[in-house]
């Protein structure tokens, strides 16, 4: 349990810490101060329009593409191996 406490906990330190430069950061790049804080508004309604569209997507394409990312990608590789060694278990495309 203590990788994924630590997979979430650096998660979140970058997510808050871009969120948190993120005005500053495009100011810097010659944004307007209200061009700065409209893009900075928009970050939560982007991760939640983000949710929606993949969770819809995986109710279309169902758990085989979720299976295939995860023989591909390493992260999800080690946190099915991890899940495994914890009694977690992880669906299977049938």
């Amino acid at each position: 349990m203590a990788p994924l406490a630590f997979v979430f906990a650096a998660t979140w330190v970058v997510s808050t810490g871009m969120a948190a430069h993120l005005p500053r950061l495009l100011q810097a790049a010659g944004a307007s101060a209200s061009g700065t804080i409209a893009a900075a508004a928009l970050v939560g309604p982007a991760q939640v329009a983000a949710r929606l569209i993949e969770f819809g997507l995986m109710r279309r394409v169902g758990w085989c593409m979720n299976q295939e990312f995860g023989r591909t990608n390493p992260q999800a590789a080690w946190v099915r191996r991890c899940g495994r060694q914890s009694g977690f278990s992880t669906p299977v495309c049938g």
